[in-house]
């Protein structure tokens, strides 16, 4: 995936409408190996905070604790705890 697919992956997240579309976007997002900045794990989490599909599938949390524990270094501390709740 490239830098600017990554953009549109972390957009289509915060507006997708089903938990299958949600879980499959978190995949390639867990997948991803190439250099993400600040701002898009800020807009990353917030998608995944304010998108109940996210949070309302049971693999999503897997693989959303997987993400968060990758780019733990550059996620906001508020936007952590707020992740770990809808995990836990």
């Amino acid at each position: 995936m490239h830098s600017h697919e990554l953009e549109f992956k972390i957009r289509n997240l915060s507006t997708v409408n089903n938990y299958r579309g949600a879980e499959r976007i978190l995949i390639e997002l867990k997948n991803y190996s190439g250099p993400i900045s600040e701002d898009q794990i800020s807009r990353f989490c917030f998608a995944v905070i304010t998108n109940e599909q996210v949070y309302n599938c049971y693999n999503c949390k897997g693989y959303l604790k997987i993400i968060i524990t990758k780019y733990r270094d550059l996620i906001d501390d508020s936007q952590y705890e707020d992740i770990l709740e809808i995990i836990n």
